[in-house]
């Protein structure tokens, strides 16, 4: 099975220092099957990085011209957090010297730098869940609570993909801060 993953960057890219490592605040992927598997579905994602938490805001699975129709098995194995590791540990640039503010950085596809990258990335996605939910989530608890009354936890897990434990606590803390439902 051959296939082509191609990263789309702005020409002017900001880029966002996390820990040891640059990465592009906002880039594309673009997935597509070669030779053989021509037809098969492509996969195209937008990632961004939005308070210092990398994260994946658009993903799109589509047929190309002529190809087959989506099967319920093209879902089957797709892990976004794995996917978002990925992706900004293939686009993650190691920092190798930073003199009186200025940063020095490479391109590399050592495989070490590419580890360097993902656990980096994966860091801190798991520091912003152990922060808890940012105001603009408590807000959209709220929301998602004023619109399921009655099953206010449940729903706010099936929205975040949250343990149900977790979106308790999101759904006080929401309380807490005044917001009403």
């Amino acid at each position: 099975m051959g296939t082509q993953v191609r990263f789309q960057r702005p020409a002017k890219v900001r880029k966002v220092r996390l820990e040891g490592v640059l990465v592009p605040e906002r880039f594309e992927l673009h997935w597509t099957f070669t030779d053989d598997d021509a037809g098969e579905p492509e996969l195209h994602a937008v990632f961004e990085v939005i308070d210092g938490v990398p994260q994946c805001r658009e993903y799109k699975v589509i047929c190309p011209p002529g190809g087959r129709q989506l099967m319920s098995g093209d879902f089957r194995d797709i892990r976004i957090d794995d996917l978002v590791e990925f992706a900004f540990g293939r686009m993650g640039q190691p920092i190798e010297e930073e003199h009186d503010g200025i940063v020095v950085s490479r391109m590399s596809n050592r495989e070490s730098d590419l580890y360097l990258s993902a656990g980096v990335v994966a860091r801190a996605r798991r520091n912003a869940r152990r922060k808890g939910p940012t105001d603009r989530e408590l807000e959209k608890v709220a929301e998602i609570c004023r619109a399921n009354p009655g099953a206010h936890t449940k729903a706010v897990a099936a929205h975040f993909g949250i343990a149900h434990r977790t979106a308790s606590l999101w759904v006080r803390r929401a309380r807490e801060h005044g917001i009403d439902f």
